[in-house]
C-alpha cells in the first residue's frame, strides 16, 4: 500500500487550519468534479480529494496521521538495516 501525504494532495501545509483544509477541498473539488473537468484522470482525482478530506476534517483521525506515517518510516528504516546486511 503505498503512503499518500494528504496534506500535499490537497495542497495545504501540515499546519493548515479546519478552514483551510475545507477551502483547499472545495476549491479542488471544483476543479476535478468528474461532471465539470475535461481531464482524463478527473474522478480518480475527485475521489482521492475526499479520501483527503474526510482524513483531514476529523480531529482524531487527523491527530493519528503522523503516528502512522512515523511509523512506516520507522518500518522503512528497519528493513533497510536488515537488507545491508545481505
Amino acid at each position: 500500500m503505498k503512503f499518500k501525504d494528504y496534506y500535499e494532495i490537497l495542497g495545504v501545509p501540515r499546519t493548515a487550519t479546519p478552514d483551510e483544509i475545507k477551502a483547499a477541498y472545495r476549491k479542488l473539488a471544483r476543479k476535478f468534479h468528474p461532471d465539470v473537468s475535461k481531464e482524463p484522470n478527473a474522478e480518480a482525482r475527485f475521489k482521492e480529494l475526499g479520501e483527503a478530506h474526510e482524513v483531514l476534517k476529523d480531529p482524531e483521525k487527523r491527530a493519528r496521521l503522523p503516528r502512522h506515517v512515523l511509523s512506516r518510516l520507522q518500518r522503512a528504516i528497519h528493513l533497510a538495516a536488515d537488507f545491508k546486511s545481505f
